[in-house]
């Protein structure tokens, strides 16, 4: 028969489990000790009564009722094998949205691509699978024993996280991009916080402070953080 399962893959809009049969896609709406119900897609947009029955193994039985008062779209299982390579790449590939997009829409047929949503909606839904797709909560106190991947890099896929000394009252967490690095090493002034609180001259105005490089107090080096601030 020609039926898909997309099982484990929830549709965009609804985050129900779906399969599709000719042409038409039915989400899970009963079952009992022997079969699946599913129910068509449009059955509240439309009042559809459209119906289909697998057994528990998802293996077709009959349909019920008829698509009176819409068609089918003979399409709707390549755009469903759109949507799960979507998913797949996103969670197994760290890169950015944009990139995720090009990489799954290489070999799309043009009559399954102007049937998807918006760049910026598919964008969307890649956030959000990743979203629950981590499984490490963000930080709450100094104590967690490590930074989440997701703070590992920047959206455009550029390292962030540098150093992290570990948990404890005094914990010392560095995050720069390399543009950021590359500000700090080509800057003409530099601070020293522990030369600074050695130095009894450390209050008076130096030149070295009055001759930073243009743009530098507003480049803003990189992000320390101490965890006894959070």
């Amino acid at each position: 028969m020609n039926l898909w399962l997309y099982e484990g893959l929830a549709s965009p809009e609804t985050e129900e489990i779906e399969i599709v049969f000719h042409g038409f896609t039915f989400s899970n709406a009963n079952l009992n000790d022997e079969k699946i119900f599913w129910k068509c897609e449009h059955a509240r947009k439309y009042a559809c009564h459209g119906r289909l029955h697998t057994d528990l193994s998802n293996v077709f039985i009959k349909t019920v009722g008829d698509h009176e008062n819409h068609t089918g779209n003979p399409r709707s299982g390549l755009i469903r094998q759109y949507y799960e390579r979507l998913q797949g790449e996103s969670q197994q590939n760290q890169t950015n949205p944009h990139n995720i997009l090009t990489q799954t829409n290489i070999g799309v047929p043009d009559e399954v691509h102007i049937q998807l949503p918006s760049n910026e909606n598919l964008k969307r839904n890649i956030r959000r699978w990743r979203q629950e797709d981590n499984a490490v909560s963000t930080p709450t106190n100094i104590n967690f024993p490590i930074i989440p991947n997701k703070y590992h890099r920047t959206t455009r896929d550029t390292i962030f996280f540098r150093i992290d000394t570990g948990p404890g009252s005094n914990r010392l967490l560095i995050f720069f991009t390399d543009e950021q690095q590359n500000i700090m090493e080509n800057a003409t002034a530099h601070w020293d916080p522990k030369r600074e609180e050695s130095d009894p001259r450390h209050e008076q105005s130096s030149p070295g402070h009055e001759q930073n490089s243009p743009g530098h107090e507003e480049s803003g080096g990189c992000c320390v953080q101490q965890l006894s601030m959070l």
